[in-house]
C-alpha cells in the first residue's frame, strides 16, 4: 500500500494524495491552491483508475476536469458535490482567464468531466475492484462533503483506511456533526492542529454585537464570507436581527442551489426563512444602494482574493464608522492574512495598496475541528498509523506531537510518498 502526496502535505491547498495497491491507482481529491499571484496546481501521477472527491471546495476540486481529460477515469462523490464543483470550476476558470494565467482546462473540460460523474451517497459501499471499495461519511465541514473510508485487501488481510477530507466534529447552524468510522490508517486534515476555536455560540454573540454597534454608528456591515457553507451560515446567524441582509457574489446561486438539496441541511427550513429576509444584489446601482445607508452586506470572496467584496472595500476603506468582518481561515498570501498582518491589501487588478481604515475583526466561524476536537477524534479511532495533510508545517507538526502518543504518525511533504 502505498501513498504519494500530490498537494495538500505541510500546506492547505491542492489537495491531491495518490494511494496504489495491487497495482490499482486511486486518487483522493485534486485541488489547486490558491494565491496572491498565480495559482498552483498538483503535480498529477501517471495513472489514475478511479477518483473520489471528498467535497466541492476548489482547493479539492478545482483541478477535477483537467485530471478528467488525461485518464478518462470513473468520478466518485455526492451528487451536490458534484453540482457545487461545476459552478466554482467555472467561476475559477473566469478569474484565471480575467488576470492572463493560462489555465489547465477550459468550459468544454468542466462539462466533459461531468459524463464521468457517479453520484454517491452516505454509507453506500462502491466497489472498484475485488480488492479495493470505499464508502462515504458525512464530514459535517460543507452540504455534501465526506469522508472516505477505504477497504483495501493486501494478501489476504483487509485494512481500512479513512481519509477525513476537510471536517467538523461539532454541530453549526447549517449541519450536522460528522460521522466518523473506526480505521486502521488515518488520513487527517491539521489546518487547525494547534489552534482551539471559540465556543460557536459567543461567536455568534459576538458578530451580532458588533453589526449592530456598526449600524448603530452609521457605518456598514461588511462580511467577506466563502459563498460555500460559510455564507449560508451567516444568513442564519444574521436573521436573528431582523435586518435585511444584501447578498452578493456566487453565495447567492449557492444558496439557491443548496435548498434544491434540503436534506444534506441541518434545517433547510430555517435557511428558507432566513432568505426571505435577503437582498439579491445583481449588479452595482445595487451595490450602490446597499451603502447608502446602514447595511448588512454579505460577499465574497472570503479572503479578498477578489470577487465582489472589493466593490464596497474601495468605497468604504476610509470611513472608520464601517466595519469589515473576516469570517474564516487566511491562507498566507491572502489579501486577508495581509489585513490581518499588516492593515493593507493589494488591489488583485491594478496591485495598488489600499490602507484599509474601517474596523476589521477576525471571527474563527470554522468549518474545521479545531485542536481539542481532532485529538479526540484520534483517540477515538485508535489507528495504529496516522499521516497528517491539509495544515501548514508548523499545524501538522503541532498535532504530531500529539498523535505520536497514540500511533505512529507521518507527516508527508508535497512529493514525498509513504508505503506500507
Amino acid at each position: 500500500m502505498k501513498f504519494t502526496f500530490h498537494g495538500g502535505a505541510q500546506e492547505v491547498g491542492r489537495s491531491c494524495i495518490n494511494l496504489c495497491s495491487n497495482g490499482y491507482s486511486v486518487l483522493l481529491d485534486c485541488g489547486i491552491k490558491l494565491t496572491s499571484k498565480a495559482p498552483e496546481y498538483p503535480q498529477l501521477p501517471g495513472r489514475v483508475d478511479s477518483f473520489i472527491l471528498s467535497h466541492a471546495h476548489l482547493d479539492h476540486c478545482g483541478m477535477v476536469p483537467a485530471l478528467y481529460k488525461q485518464f478518462l477515469c470513473p468520478l466518485y462523490a455526492t451528487d451536490i458535490s458534484f453540482d457545487i464543483s461545476h459552478i466554482l470550476q467555472r467561476d475559477s476558470l473566469k478569474i484565471t482567464l480575467s488576470e492572463g494565467f493560462a489555465p489547465e482546462y477550459d468550459y468544454d473540460d468542466i462539462g466533459l468531466s461531468s459524463m464521468g460523474e457517479n453520484p454517491v451517497g452516505y454509507n453506500e459501499r462502491v466497489e472498484l475492484n475485488s480488492k479495493l471499495s470505499f464508502e462515504l461519511f458525512d464530514a459535517g465541514h460543507i452540504p455534501g462533503s465526506a469522508s472516505v473510508l477505504l477497504d483495501v485487501v493486501e494478501g489476504g488481510v483487509s485494512r481500512k483506511v479513512l481519509y477525513t477530507g476537510d471536517i467538523k466534529t461539532s454541530d453549526t447552524r447549517l449541519l450536522d456533526a460528522a460521522t466518523v468510522p473506526e480505521a486502521d490508517i488515518l488520513i487527517s486534515e491539521s489546518t487547525y492542529g494547534n489552534r482551539v476555536h471559540p465556543d460557536r455560540k459567543s461567536l455568534e454573540e459576538r458578530l451580532l454585537a458588533e453589526v449592530e454597534k456598526t449600524l448603530d454608528g452609521g457605518g456598514n456591515a461588511v462580511l467577506a464570507s466563502f459563498a460555500l457553507g460559510r455564507t449560508q451560515e451567516l444568513l442564519l446567524i444574521l436573521n436573528d436581527l431582523g435586518y435585511p441582509v444584501y447578498l452578493d457574489g456566487m453565495g447567492a446561486d449557492l444558496t439557491k442551489l443548496m435548498l434544491q438539496y434540503p436534506h444534506y441541511l441541518r434545517d433547510a427550513k430555517a435557511l428558507r426563512k432566513a432568505v426571505r429576509n435577503v437582498v439579491w444584489v445583481e449588479h452595482n446601482g445595487m451595490r450602490k444602494q446597499a451603502i447608502r445607508e446602514p447595511s448588512i452586506i454579505v460577499s465574497t470572496a472570503g479572503m479578498l482574493t477578489g470577487g465582489p467584496v472589493w466593490y464596497y472595500l474601495k468605497k468604504l476603506c476610509g470611513d472608520v464608522r464601517s466595519s469589515l468582518f473576516l469570517t474564516g481561515y487566511q491562507v498566507e498570501g491572502t489579501n486577508g492574512r495581509l489585513l490581518l498582518d499588516e492593515g493593507y491589501v493589494v488591489d488583485p487588478r491594478g496591485g495598488e495598496r489600499i490602507d484599509v481604515r474601517m474596523r476589521v475583526e477576525y471571527l474563527d466561524f470554522s468549518a474545521h475541528a479545531g485542536r481539542h476536537s481532532l485529538e479526540r477524534m484520534v483517540e477515538r479511532i485508535s489507528p495504529d498509523r496516522c499521516i497528517l495533510v491539509h495544515g501548514d508545517a508548523e499545524s501538522c507538526s503541532s498535532l504530531g506531537e500529539f498523535t505520536q502518543g497514540v500511533c505512529e504518525t507521518f507527516i508527508p511533504e508535497v512529493g514525498s510518498s509513504i508505503e506500507f
